[in-house]
């Protein structure tokens, strides 16, 4: 029968396309472009790598070396391998003849002397499917890989083999085969059965390149790799999870001088979060740093190396990425008993201190060099004594890890070339270059880095800016670089004594609170610096790549970008977030939520307001009684803000139906009568999508949230009745979400100095008359009344001011006295056509604890901070001044504050006596500058006598005293 192509999407990426089925029967993570696209940059560069070494041993063959029989591997031996189990009564003999090459390696040439049959005639390879796919061209898949016979002459070089042994969909596969120049067969394995028949569908569907290059197999990876030894030049590894129980298989498969590629997503495991199930499969133990991730690398590496010197074999890293959520390694596979033997040098044991940052590492083994014999030895330990010498601490011991350089830089600089050469084929060429720049300068021979900001933390000090510390180390004569592994990291050979005397001398210089004498900041700091820092600015402070600004860590391209879930699995509200904002309100609406307060708020954070931290709007919808076919519920909106309010001409909320609900019947006092929905609790289905307009926007509201049902009181309290269910809403707030300027400044001044502190310049705009006719008016403009009266009243009309607010407040300090001192306040509304009402000004200074009366104005203490009494709401008084009318004569409103001295705190001196912050209508207002306040004398009341009074007095005495002498 037909594939009904309506079941399938079709997925574009680089040039292969796949059907993807609307269920989630196959795995595709679209997150894996990442990996995909740097796969193939490297593919492309193995490629051209080893087409060179083929011409290089080419080139040396034809010149007459002579044959040293010392040498392991410079002998040609011809052995027959025939060890292979009989399939089908048929049995395979290979002939190698090993010749020496560049690196001191064998490499194989491989010779079939029989063919290959299908592993016990099964025809699960058969090209012919059930479901059929309109293609141009025939496609016929054999059951097993087929031998290529291309190249068998003698010098010629076959293309490379590639083996995907977890396929899935087969993109990778589809990939590999269209878009790496040069590349033979692509054999995509997968055991499980849909995988397979989705891998077959889309080979077809992408035409007779794919046919004739790609394969799929039903099998189990690990069978098929130990059964086919080193015949494949490219092994790619990316299963979903951990790959330690691949490696052993993998490593067999790989060709001399073939390349294994290698994912593993188990980040959690191989961060530290269980250390023992990491040394379980990978053979090693981590430890929670801020290096964890480069760690898990070299833990991958190192587990790996394990793995082939168990076959005289050894690896050469060419590449280790960390990204997104999973580690990525390229490498190399050779046999050499000898070369074997460098693996202890390689690997190390690493000493965290649980102090402080300090950490060192222990290699395994060490050289002897005597002549030229070299002796394999124990390395030298321990490295370290038991407590920390920079904190006195203990060490936690982790590893073996591999302490080798990951990156070969000769192979990062080629790879990054030719992506940058070829950027229209790769779909995330942006992440992947920004990757490759900052790896091409990273320190290769460095193990692990620092973290600038967790050192600070252990001092508890202010963190020097990256250019200062990296200038330090450069002139005590170290190097360093930065990681791709973490922004804030730093590699450095510089040992952690230097490090610690660095950031004393920094501390130095900006000195920090003093701790506990145990605590390890204070050990580090009590002892001197031996080396003096130099924090002059180095000319290599700034790598290349900072100094082009070339972006090096970009932002994921959309939300909840990461792991997705396996193929075949149930949604759950475990893992429901990983499909995205509409499958989480989904499983919200449907799941019971725990009873919650009505008021109860976590408000977004750039809602969050620190004199009002609970204030909201919330929106509250009780369905009071069950119909056939919906409910009927009654929507209340209550306003939780301190000193927001809803300003004409009013509110308006909005939602999404969930279903195709039908609110045909509307009664008063917001009651609706809803059809076509869910009938009992767990049905109904919750609106989605608020909005809340207080008249303009700024407020955001979240998802709805099952409360405890609302009980409702008769008039008499005697009975009481219960909604059948109740949902709130959370809206917040947000200034700048409601207008793009803000809507108020502040000028000052004050006795004793006739300066006048103005508004900042463009505090809620700039003039713009010229660009924009109409934008603010001129008080004494003929046409003044015309431009008032025109249409759209919603639109403000400001006076034309160097500050281009609608409002502003003036904070004068009128007069002093012996005890006491007096503030006026004055609002002056710049707007031709808004009136506000109810306006409220709220104000924070710190003699609000001591404020005796308020003129003309009410007044109430606000106490977001506890105990502390330094914020107070002012607002008019009913009838009087609650109304602030549109600019004129009449546009103002003001009162006066009398504030009682505390000797304990009062000054006036350094622009205490000015207000910290003032807000009108919720809205923050623009202050000037703390160093442009007005000057004031700092003292009290003071009594000035003049010079005739001084003569009167003494005058006075003098005769009264001569009188009476």
């Amino acid at each position: 029968m037909a594939t009904d192509l309506s079941d399938f999407i079709v997925i574009k990426e680089g040039e292969a396309e796949i059907l993807m089925h609307t269920k989630n029967q196959v795995f595709y993570n679209k997150t894996q472009v990442n990996n995909r696209d740097i796969s193939i940059a490297v593919m492309r560069a193995f490629v051209a790598k080893r087409k060179e070494e083929h011409e290089a041993r080419l080139s040396k063959k034809k010149k007459v070396v002579p044959v040293d029989s010392e040498k392991d591997v410079s002998e040609s031996v011809e052995e027959e391998v025939s060890n292979e189990p009989a399939v089908n009564g048929l049995s395979k003999k290979k002939k190698i003849v090993q010749t020496d090459s560049e690196k001191d390696v064998s490499e194989s040439v491989v010779e079939e002397v029989s063919d290959e049959p299908a592993v016990n005639g099964n025809a699960n390879g058969e090209c012919e499917m059930s479901e059929v796919i309109s293609q141009d061209e025939p496609c016929n898949i054999p059951e097993e890989p087929s031998k290529t016979t291309e190249g068998k002459g003698r010098g010629e070089l076959k293309p490379p083999r590639v083996l995907e042994a977890l396929s899935a969909s087969g993109l990778r596969a589809l990939r590999y085969a269209r878009e790496v120049e040069g590349i033979g067969q692509v054999v995509a394995l997968d055991n499980d059965k849909v995988s397979v028949e989705a891998c077959r569908r889309n080979i077809k569907f992408n035409g007779s390149v794919a046919c004739s290059k790609v394969e799929s197999h039903l099998v189990d990876a690990r069978v098929h790799m130990l059964t086919h030894p080193k015949e494949y030049d490219v092994v790619d590894l990316d299963p979903y999870g951990s790959p330690s129980i691949f490696l052993d298989s993998a490593i067999q498969a790989v060709a001399d001088g073939g390349m294994l590629m290698c994912t593993a997503t188990d980040m959690a495991v191989l961060c530290g979060g269980n250390g023992e199930v990491c040394y379980s499969k990978y053979g090693s133990y981590p430890l929670k740093g801020k290096y964890c991730h480069e760690m898990a690398l070299r833990i991958l590496l190192a587990c790996i190396e394990s793995h082939a010197n168990r076959y005289k074999r050894y690896i050469v890293p060419v590449l280790s990425v960390q990204m997104d959520f999973y580690v990525r390694v390229f490498i190399r596979v050779y046999s050499s008993a000898g070369a074997m033997k460098n693996t202890p040098l390689k690997v190390s044991y690493v000493y965290q201190c649980t102090g402080c940052d300090s950490f060192h590492l222990q290699p395994i083994g060490r050289t002897v060099t005597k002549n030229t014999s070299v002796r394999y030895l124990p390395g030298f330990g321990p490295i370290v004594p038991q407590n920390c010498t920079d904190c006195g601490k203990k060490f936690n011991m982790g590893g073996p890890i591999w302490s080798a350089p990951i990156h070969d830089q000769e192979w990062v600089t080629s790879i990054l070339s030719d992506v940058k050469s070829m950027k229209n084929r790769y779909p995330a060429y942006g992440r992947i270059s920004a990757v490759l720049t900052t790896i091409s300068e990273e320190l290769p021979d460095v193990p692990l880095f620092l973290s600038l900001h967790s050192l600070c933390s252990t001092l508890k000090c202010t963190s020097p800016s990256a250019v200062i510390f990296r200038s330090a180390v450069i002139n005590a004569g170290y190097r360093i670089s930065g990681t791709h592994v973490n922004p804030l990291g730093l590699k450095s050979d510089a040992p952690m004594d230097v490090i610690w005397d660095i950031m004393r001398c920094w501390v130095k210089n900006h000195p920090v609170k003093p701790q506990s004498s145990e605590h390890s900041g204070s050990v580090i700091l009590a002892k001197e610096p031996v080396l003096q820092a130099n924090f002059a600015r180095a000319v290599a402070s700034l790598s290349k790549a900072q100094i082009k600004k070339v972006a090096r860590f970009l932002p994921n391209p959309e939300r909840h970008w990461g792991p997705k879930l396996r193929a075949g699995r149930q949604i759950t509200s475990k893992h429901i977030s990983l499909l995205g904002p509409e499958a989480v309100n989904e499983i919200i609406n449907q799941e019971e939520q725990k009873t919650e307060d009505m008021t109860e708020v976590i408000p977004a954070t750039n809602a969050y307001d620190p004199l009002d931290p609970n204030g909201n709007i919330t929106i509250k919808w009780d369905i009071i009684s069950w119909t056939p076919d919906g409910y009927v519920a009654v929507v209340t909106l209550f306003n939780f803000q301190q000193y927001r309010h809803i300003q004409a001409p009013g509110w308006t909320v909005g939602w999404t139906w969930a279903k195709k609900e039908d609110p045909s019947n509307a009664a008063a006092s917001f009651q609706l009568s809803v059809g076509r929905s869910g009938t009992t609790n767990k049905t109904v289905r919750l609106p989605k999508n608020y909005t809340l307009m207080g008249p303009g926007p700024g407020y955001t509201c979240g998802v709805a949230k099952v409360v405890k049902p609302t009980k409702f009181f008769t008039a008499d309290k005697r009975r009481v009745s219960q909604a059948m269910m109740t949902w709130n809403v959370t809206c917040t707030y947000s200034q700048f979400l409601a207008q793009k300027a803000p809507p108020c400044c502040v000028s000052l001044s004050s006795f004793y100095n006739d300066t006048v502190i103005p508004c900042p310049t463009c505090s809620c705009g700039c003039q713009n008359n010229i660009t924009h006719p109409g934008s603010c008016v001129v008080p004494e403009s003929p046409y003044l009344a015309s431009v008032v009266s025109a249409a759209d009243k919603n639109l403000p009309l400001v006076r034309c001011t160097s500050h281009m607010c609608p409002i502003r407040v003036h904070w004068h300090i009128k007069q002093n006295y012996k005890e006491y001192w007096r503030v006026k306040i004055t609002i002056t509304n710049f707007d031709y056509r808004r009136n506000y009402s109810d306006w409220n000004l709220v104000v924070q200074h710190p003699n609000f604890d001591n404020l005796t009366e308020v003129f003309s104005f009410n007044a109430k203490s606000l106490t977001p901070y506890g105990t502390i009494n330094d914020t107070v709401m002012l607002w008019g008084i009913k009838f009087f001044n609650d109304m602030l009318v549109q600019s004129g004569p009449l546009g103002n409103v003001q009162s006066e504050l009398l504030f009682r001295k505390n000797p304990a705190t009062f000054t006036f001196d350094k622009g205490w006596a000015f207000p910290r912050r003032i807000y009108f209508n919720g809205d923050t207002c623009v202050m000037p500058p703390p160093d442009a306040f007005p000057h004031l004398p700092n003292a009290g009341f003071r009594q000035y006598v003049s010079l005739l009074t001084v003569i009167m007095i003494s005058v006075s005495t003098f005769a009264f005293t001569y009188a009476y002498a």
